[in-house]
């Protein structure tokens, strides 16, 4: 199928995008364990054919493509790491001065401000990873969003019950029982 018949790809990503955002506001932090695509995605992509879903998801994985013609930017993604990494540091230096003001040894001092700042460091470093692991997040949910419109969505819920359901009835059989049915 040609995305230029579908409709207006500018328009479809731009809905997507806004779709994508409107679940990344609804969900805190972003949930990677979402066992079914949230019903405000289905609804506010169900004119969206599957083939500009395919061609918008394809554009997600590469990240040459930026936020911007995906329409999911957000200017301050990395601001509020970048404040509490800094607030830990600062904190981590005025702890370690009264520890020193207060009489501790160097040792002791030392200890205390790399207790606070580590953690402040690895949240320095760790937020510019924050861009793609969101991006992956909306891969995911548009793959399964993708997989439901196709018919290869599984529910995981009743493949566990399934399995369940096999186990309990296997062990609830004695040894004979077994091999008489095994062998009839």
């Amino acid at each position: 199928m040609d995305l230029s018949k579908s409709g207006n790809l500018k328009q479809h990503y731009t809905l997507i995008g806004k779709s994508l955002l409107e679940l990344e506001s609804q969900i805190p932090f972003y949930n990677f364990l979402i066992n079914k695509t949230p019903n405000c995605l289905q609804t506010n992509l169900a004119f969206i054919p599957n083939e500009v879903l395919e061609s918008y998801l394809e554009d997600l994985l590469d990240f040459s493509i930026g936020d911007e013609k995906l329409c999911i930017q957000r200017s301050n993604l990395q601001t509020p790491y970048y404040l509490l990494s800094l607030l830990g540091l600062l904190l981590a230096v005025i702890f370690g001065l009264q520890l020193a003001y207060s009489g501790a040894t160097f040792y002791m001092a030392s200890t205390g401000v790399l207790l606070i700042a580590i953690p402040s460091a690895l949240v320095w470093h760790l937020s510019p990873k924050i861009a793609p692991n969101r991006r992956l997040f909306f891969a995911k949910v548009l793959s399964q969003e993708i997989d439901r419109r196709s018919g290869n969505h599984q529910d995981k819920t009743k493949i566990i019950s399934r399995s369940l359901k096999k186990f309990i009835n296997t062990e609830s059989k004695t040894v004979p029982e077994m091999s008489k049915s095994q062998f009839h």
